[in-house]
């Protein structure tokens, strides 16, 4: 719902439908698309009374399976991206393909960068937003519980006694109970 009501108004030319265009042109752009792509949202600064407006910035880099966004700014509100629908072979034959869904990079940079949004004391981190485009539809993920995911950051970043990351431990369960299903149903 909140989505809609930031992606869908009119006149044509207003911010949310410039951030819907931006939507549309990954979705659009998935056929051709060999690497990930995307960019960062962050609200400009205007006087009270005039319409919002939004800047692009892209990424610091992007390859064939990631996107890497520089460390956010107070006013950043909003990442989006693509899984493109590619797959790429190795040297030794196998074959490689990106999920349809939120990958577990796409998971833990969102932590990450609500974190530092908190840092910033951004006044809009709860409204913080990650948009996928792929070619299984586009999908958003919000803060719904700003302490649950903060303690989820903290978590990551910790080590277990054995000297694995639960970052590390994270991603492979997300691989396995995730990204497995999603591709299989895709």
């Amino acid at each position: 719902e909140k989505l809609n009501s930031i992606t869908n108004v009119s006149p044509p030319n207003s911010p949310p439908n410039i951030l819907r265009n931006k939507i549309m042109s990954y979705h659009y752009g998935l056929p051709n698309a060999t690497q990930e792509n995307g960019v960062e949202v962050r609200k400009d600064n205007v006087p009270s009374g005039s319409p919002q407006t939004y800047s692009f910035i892209n990424p610091i880099e992007v390859g064939y399976d990631f996107t890497k966004f520089g460390n956010p700014l107070i006013n950043t509100i909003m990442y989006i991206h693509f899984h493109h629908n590619k797959t790429q072979t190795n040297s030794n034959g196998q074959t490689k393909e990106l999920s349809p869904v939120f990958s577990d990079g796409d998971l833990t940079q969102f932590a990450k960068s609500f974190n530092q949004l908190n840092d910033l004391n951004s006044s809009d981190k709860n409204n913080f937003t990650s948009i996928l485009v792929s070619k299984n539809g586009l999908f958003a993920m919000r803060v719904n519980d700003a302490n649950q995911l903060l303690g989820f950051n903290d978590w990551l970043n910790t080590t277990t006694a054995n000297g694995k990351k639960n970052s590390q431990i994270f991603n492979e369960m997300y691989y396995k109970n995730v990204i497995l299903k999603a591709k299989t149903k895709a």
